[in-house]
């Protein structure tokens, strides 16, 4: 391996955090400030040890407004934004909906309902609920 760049100085930064929120914040504090002065982010990678982690840190970069593209064992299809997506398909072919693919228990969806989704999944303002109602139909 050869260097790809030359070296900035300090590369490694130890802190301690008290509570996972605390780390986690920091975390995405770190990235914003990456970002701000100039690295991309789809060059910045976060490394966890286990899936306990996941949950405080999408909620801190989802708060500090960071893109982020998980992979892995997230649980992404469970966030929001995926489940309102596989209602749509089901909305779309007309076929119940199970939560996280394998359950049991199925509802029917309606344009009504799926609506209500999307406007709580993508916190949608109200001019943009009409238009999203209008592409339902």
């Amino acid at each position: 391996m050869t260097p790809t760049r030359s070296s900035a100085g300090v590369e490694v930064v130890k802190w301690s955090a008290e509570y996972e929120y605390e780390e986690a914040a920091e975390i995405a504090e770190a990235i914003f400030y990456l970002h701000r002065n100039g690295l991309a982010y789809r060059d910045i990678a976060i490394l966890v040890r286990g899936r306990a982690s996941y949950p405080a840190l999408l909620t801190a970069l989802e708060d500090a407004r960071i893109p982020v593209q998980p992979a892995g064992r997230t649980g992404l299809f469970a966030r929001p934004e995926a489940e309102v997506l596989g209602k749509t398909y089901c909305w779309l072919v007309e076929h119940d909906y199970r939560p996280a693919g394998f359950g049991v228990q199925s509802q029917v969806i309606t344009e009504d309902g799926l609506v209500a989704d999307y406007e709580t999944a993508f916190t949608l303002p109200s001019s943009a609920v009409s238009a999203v109602r209008q592409l339902l139909r």
